[in-house]
């Protein structure tokens, strides 16, 4: 909702205007994976017509976002005829490409910095855009190094301690196997801005997941909140893994610019901040 009011804010946009008021992704393992799936709804193999087409990996955003997103307007038949007309977004990414874009909610979250607008620490917006790089260059399996590019990472790295805070997400995600997922299919989760904390609230009724989440969306206390539905506690993980900071994929391309291999140390760190922990009654 919080995305959806600062794109309506301006005043000069309806909700039918928003082109992914209602929208997919698709994670694919590979360059040529995202090229097949893309080149069915460019050749037309679908109902739905394509009103855009923003290739991202081509032409990165300036902050280093690579993703194609496919803007659809629905066609459907029968009972989702009354759909007709309506936008969908398609984004397509590879595995590394949503490795780094969970890696900048996950630092924005914690630093409660709007990163995916371009704001935020300087040195962790650059470090983001040098990786995305580095990403780019293996997924096109450029052989050459760049080694002005691996320095700088490595300057900034020594700046920020930006690995050694990665690293310590991963540790939090421990903290995550006290949700017990047997007694709800929705689940509410919450990260407070200001004390990093985060809660996990399972129900068993929508109704119920949805007054609570809306009760979250009225509060001022400055929270980022989700309402999801999914069959397993695994699965609530792997949709939303910036909210568990899930960073594991993208330290591992990390350790691969500044040592050359992938080395996933674990460093110890303070992860107290993790708790506040909902379990179901």
């Amino acid at each position: 909702m919080s995305s959806i009011r600062k794109k309506l804010a301006p005043g000069n946009r309806t909700l039918y205007q928003l082109q992914d008021i209602a929208g997919t992704r698709a994670i694919l393992p590979d360059m040529a994976s995202l090229d097949r799936v893309s080149k069915y709804f460019e050749d037309g193999d679908t109902l739905h017509s394509i009103v855009r087409l923003n290739d991202y990996i081509a032409d990165p955003k300036p902050d280093g976002y690579r993703s194609k997103h496919i803007v659809l307007k629905f066609s459907g038949e029968g009972a989702e005829a009354v759909y007709s007309r309506q936008f969908v977004e398609i984004q397509l990414r590879t595995e590394k490409q949503h490795a780094w874009a969970t890696a900048v909610e996950a630092v924005s979250l914690v630093r409660n910095e709007p990163m995916k607008s371009g704001e935020g620490s300087k040195d962790w917006l650059r470090f983001f855009n040098l990786m995305s790089a580095e990403i780019a260059d293996r997924e096109l399996q450029v052989t050459a190094k760049n080694a002005i590019r691996i320095e700088e990472l490595k300057e900034l790295d020594s700046t920020l301690g930006a690995l050694k805070e990665l690293q310590g997400y991963n540790q939090a995600l421990k903290f995550t196997e006290r949700v017990d997922a047997r007694s709800g299919q929705f689940f509410l989760i919450n990260f407070d801005l200001k004390s990093k904390a985060m809660s996990v609230s399972p129900y068993s009724m929508s109704k119920e997941g949805n007054a609570a989440y809306d009760a979250e969306e009225r509060n001022v206390r400055g929270t980022n909140a989700v309402l999801v539905e999914v069959d397993r506690v695994h699965d609530l993980r792997a949709t939303y893994p910036n909210y568990f900071l899930d960073v594991r994929k993208f330290v591992e391309e990390c350790e691969v610019s500044l040592f050359g291999k992938k080395v996933f140390r674990f460093h110890e760190m303070d992860v107290s901040w993790v708790r506040n922990w909902k379990k179901p009654t």
